[in-house]
């Protein structure tokens, strides 16, 4: 998965809609062309030079786009405070009785909390999902009033966008989706959240207004031209020039920062209505010792802080030694060195972290071509787990490499020599991407009008490919669909297992789905009509795999599954008589009164 692909895909499995997304479409843009800029090798690659100019220009807007977002910040800060005022006012611990968390894990299980029944689940399920969607009303008045003030810097990104072209139409056509989609995300639509909630609130949790079913139903299709828009970074690979990413690059931890402000608002606005707001464990910050910059250009950070639990029960001090975004942490105590030895290859990067005597002040670094660095010793005092020195040093492979280290006093006289082992042939390792290949197999429509397609995917693994079936209903609200288990009656010989896809809105359903690989035999399911043959759809070749698709969708979950020969003799025959009494009874529960 790209890195924009797996951002955007973590922010909407952390909210449940796509507004979430907006702000951190331009970071997670610019963060995947960043990546492919490693991988992109110009000599070679079939560029015109509008091509390269349009993706000049592309990233120059999400630069502006970007500065634009965080100038703005504390005009949007100023409206987002004036809104939760406003909330706060109108609608405070609304929500106070509302069905928590803790009531959503209806399938776990332990001593304290016993396992629902089907139809407890379902009901539990229902109040996760509608409040689910009143969140995303809530996070939607928050984005609106966060970028009001950006409103005239996104109409002319967009603008700047939509007038590019690539000599690859589907580029062209991708990078306008994207744009419109973007685009749609940061509409200022506020819906009457404190109403909705009212509302909700007076029915006793159970029923939303049509307002919400309206709401979710709009962001459901947000989120279905979400999945149907392309990743860029492939095609935009050819066209990206280093040096044109810097500045983007550049503006990433900032641009996180003015992304977070929402979801911290949204927080705030939560325990302002009564919700449970779980607040990570506070935090001790360390002391910083000693920063500086290393041989290779690379800042480094030396910080002593009290213990996180990850050292055992017997740590006083941890050591942090940060370099750029990593960081090697390990537990000191008073006088004892924290590493004796440790030089390592990261990024490309040679680094090297000594513990060396108390008495050095600075230290000479040999390196294999004849040349040599010196460089001052970190101390740590007693207060923080000292006293100790500690040298810290990087360098750029795969050349020079450190030999040697010689541990100076006050007066640069030598104290000792230590001969060093550093690892040869450092370089920046390029992760190689899988070739995963999708297609989408079969379209369809349940009887309830829920639209899917079954897709399937072969996947590289080492020694051999991976094919695997998957379903997209664009029902992505909590607890629908529900995907059901492969069946325990597979034989990888003759039958993959079934898979099932049940939702209950806008009533009943499920969809079953599997890999029939014994040529001319039939899978056939027991509904209340008798048991019905599922259709067979062949693989697409590009899939390379043996056997074909089969699948069928019913109002009701099957009660048995049985796979007959050409000859019509039974191969297989499972019972699912007690999940088809489950499913019924989860959906009674998850319908709205």
């Amino acid at each position: 998965m790209t890195v924009a692909a797996s951002l955007l895909r973590d922010a909407i499995q952390r909210r449940g809609h796509p507004r979430s997304l907006a702000r951190g479409i331009p970071l997670a843009a610019s963060a995947a062309l960043t990546a492919i800029a490693a991988l992109a090798t110009a000599p070679g690659a079939q560029a015109t030079p509008v091509d390269r100019a349009s993706t000049r220009t592309y990233l120059q807007a999400l630069y502006t786009l970007e500065v634009a977002f965080i100038h703005g910040a504390p005009q949007s800060r100023v409206s987002v405070d004036a809104l939760a005022g406003r909330i706060g006012g109108e609608c405070a611990g609304v929500l106070a009785g509302a069905p928590q968390q803790d009531a959503f894990i209806g399938l776990s299980h332990s001593p304290a909390r016993p396992l629902l029944s089907p139809k407890a689940s379902g009901e539990a399920q229902r109040s996760a999902r509608q409040l689910a969607v009143l969140e995303g009303e809530l996070f939607a008045n928050v984005l609106a009033a966060q970028d009001q003030p950006d409103q005239q810097a996104i109409v002319t990104f967009a603008h700047t966008i939509t007038q590019l072209t690539w000599s690859k139409r589907r580029i062209s056509q991708l990078v306008r989706d994207n744009t419109a989609l973007f685009v749609s995300l940061l509409e200022p639509s506020a819906p009457s959240v404190c109403a909705d909630m009212r509302a909700w609130a007076a029915s006793g949790y159970h029923t939303l207004l049509s307002a919400s079913r309206l709401y979710e139903a709009e962001e459901q299709g947000r989120q279905l031209r979400l999945r149907a828009t392309g990743s860029l970074d492939t095609l935009l690979k050819p066209y990206v020039d280093r040096a044109d990413i810097r500045r983007t690059k550049a503006l990433a931890l900032r641009e996180i920062s003015a992304f977070s402000e929402g979801v911290q608002a949204l927080d705030n606005l939560r325990g302002t209505l009564g919700l449970k707001v779980e607040s990570p464990p506070p935090t001790q910050p360390g002391t910083v010792v000693s920063r500086g910059r290393t041989r290779a250009g690379e800042r480094y950070t030396v910080s002593v802080g009290p213990p996180t639990g990850e050292n055992g029960p017997g740590c006083v001090h941890e050591l942090s030694v940060e370099f750029g975004t990593s960081s090697n942490v390990t537990c000191i105590s008073h006088g004892h060195d924290p590493v004796s030895f440790s030089v390592g290859c990261e990024e490309g990067l040679l680094r090297i972290e000594v513990a060396v005597p108390l008495k050095t002040r600075r230290v000479r670094l040999r390196l294999s071509d004849g040349t040599s660095v010196t460089s001052r010793a970190v101390f740590i005092p007693a207060r923080l787990g000292g006293p100790l020195r500690l040298y810290v040093q990087a360098l750029r492979g795969p050349s020079p490499i450190p030999v040697s280290l010689t541990e100076l006093d006050g007066r640069d006289r030598s104290l000792g020599v230590v001969e060093l082992h550093a690892p040869r042939h450092c370089v920046q390792q390029v992760a190689l991407v899988p070739r995963f290949v999708t297609r989408t197999i079969v379209h369809g429509v349940t009887s309830a009008g829920t639209r899917f397609a079954i897709e399937g995917t072969n996947a590289p693994v080492p020694g051999h490919d991976e094919f695997k079936l998957r379903i997209n209903t664009g029902q992505l609200t909590l607890g629908e669909p529900r995907p059901g288990e492969a069946s325990n009656g597979a034989r990888p010989s003759i039958f993959a297992g079934l898979q099932f896809s049940a939702g209950c809105l806008p009533r009943q359903y499920v969809i079953v789905y599997g890999l029939l690989k014994t040529k001319g035999a039939s899978v056939l399911v027991r509904t209340d009509t008798g048991l019905v043959r599922l259709a067979k759809v062949e693989i697409p070749a590009a899939l390379h795999t043996s056997g074909v698709l089969v699948y069928g969708a019913f109002t009701t979950f099957p009660s048995e599954v049985v796979v007959v020969s050409a000859a019509g003799r039974v191969l297989v025959r499972e019972d699912l008589s007690r999940r088809a009494t489950e499913e019924t009874q989860f959906c009674e529960g998850y319908a709205e009164p």
